[in-house]
């Protein structure tokens, strides 16, 4: 989950992830343009529109996101979700 994907230090990160072979979920505001950046990604990027201002989406797209993109790992190790 890479917060501020939509421009900026956040867009580098979530392009230096992606090119590293991670699958990133693509968090912020600008839902065009992080569906853009998901879509020039390809596969492994996702777009989850959203505001961290808001605990709520904050959770529910944290959630989602580590849903479709297989869940957190920890040394290799997947857990539950």
């Amino acid at each position: 989950m890479v917060s501020g994907a939509s421009r900026g230090i956040g867009e580098a990160i979530a392009r230096l992830l992606h090119a590293k072979g991670y699958r990133v979920g693509l968090f912020a505001r600008d839902e065009g343009r992080l569906k853009a950046l998901a879509s020039e990604l390809g596969e492994g990027a996702m777009a989850l529109p959203g505001d961290v201002r808001f605990f709520a989406q904050n959770l529910h797209l944290c959630t989602l996101g580590i849903v479709m993109l297989g869940g957190p790992l920890e040394r290799g190790r997947r857990f539950p979700v």
